[in-house]
């Protein structure tokens, strides 16, 4: 940085070099998803994941209850053969 004391001007953080500005993205998802959900008792009816696999996203699925199981889908596939 100019100032003859050996610091760059960089960040003095042992950190790996990862900014502090960078949002950890469970922590973003368990706060302003995974929490207001819960408040408004839609914790159960919402299944809430996130991943982090070259970008970031994160997956919602609503009333899991009502997904059919493979083996209902199988039974009911070989009634129509």
């Amino acid at each position: 940085d100019g100032d003859g004391d050996g610091d760059d001007g960089g960040d003095d953080d042992d950190d790996g070099g990862a900014s502090t500005t960078e949002l950890d993205l469970d922590v973003f998802v368990d706060q302003n998803i995974r929490q207001p959900l819960q408040w408004l008792g839609l914790g159960e009816l919402i299944e809430v994941a996130s991943f982090e696999r070259g970008k970031n996203c994160i997956r919602l699925i609503n009333q899991l209850g009502e997904i059919p199981s493979l083996e209902d889908r199988d039974r009911e596939l070989e009634g129509f053969q």
